[in-house]
C-alpha cells in the first residue's frame, strides 16, 4: 500500500534488498471498483512510483484492496501493465484470534500453491499491533518446511503453475 512505502520507506528498501517480491496493493486501500478507470489508475500509479523511487524496480503484480475485483479494475490493471493475483485462504488475522489460531488456521490451509492472506495491521494506522501474527510466523513457516513445502514469490508461483498447465495440455495433445 503507497501509505505504508511513505510511512515505512527503510523497510521496504530492506525487504527489496533481500531478494522479496513487492507487488502493489493501491494507494490507501480504497474499494477501487467503485472508483472510476482514471481514479483506479491514480492509486496504482501514485504507489508504483512511491515503490520505483524507493527499489528501482516497478512492481508487476496488483492485489486489490478487500479483494473487490470487478471488469473495470480488472481492465484498469491490465493497462497499467500489472497480473492481478489474489490469495487462496484468509486467515483473519486483523481479527486479532490469538497466536494459536492463527497458527491452526494456517496449517489448515497448507496446500501446494497455497497463497496465505496475512497483514501488517489493521487499516493505515501507523502503529497497527500485528503482534499475535508475528508470534505466530515462527511455528507457521517451521511447520510448512518440516512438511516439504518451500516457500516462492507470487510470480514464481504463477510461472510455475503456468508451466504445469502446458505440460498437462501436452499430455493432453498426446492423448
Amino acid at each position: 500500500m503507497g501509505r505504508k512505502v511513505e510511512l515505512y520507506p527503510e523497510t521496504v528498501r530492506k525487504i527489496a534488498a533481500d531478494g522479496h517480491e513487492i507487488g502493489n496493493h493501491g494507494y490507501d486501500h480504497k474499494v477501487l471498483p467503485l472508483k472510476s478507470p482514471s481514479e483506479i489508475k491514480a492509486q496504482i500509479k501514485r504507489t508504483e512510483d512511491l515503490i520505483l523511487s524507493l527499489t528501482g524496480k516497478k512492481p508487476v503484480l496488483f492485489r486489490a484492496p478487500h479483494g473487490w475485483k470487478g471488469p473495470c479494475l480488472k481492465r484498469s490493471v491490465r493497462e497499467a501493465g500489472y497480473e492481478l493475483v489474489s490469495w487462496t485462504c484468509g486467515i483473519w488475522d486483523t481479527d486479532r484470534p490469538g497466536e494459536q489460531k492463527i497458527i491452526q488456521r494456517s496449517l489448515k490451509a497448507f496446500r501446494n500453491g497455497t497463497v496465505l492472506l496475512f497483514h501488517d495491521g489493521r487499516g493505515l494506522e501507523e502503529k497497527a499491533d500485528c503482534s499475535q501474527l508475528v508470534a505466530a510466523l515462527p511455528a507457521i513457516i517451521e511447520s510448512a518446511l518440516s512438511q516439504g513445502y518451500r516457500f516462492v514469490t507470487v510470480s514464481e508461483l504463477l510461472e510455475l503453475s503456468r508451466l504445469k498447465a502446458e505440460e498437462d495440455k501436452r499430455k493432453n495433445d498426446l492423448e
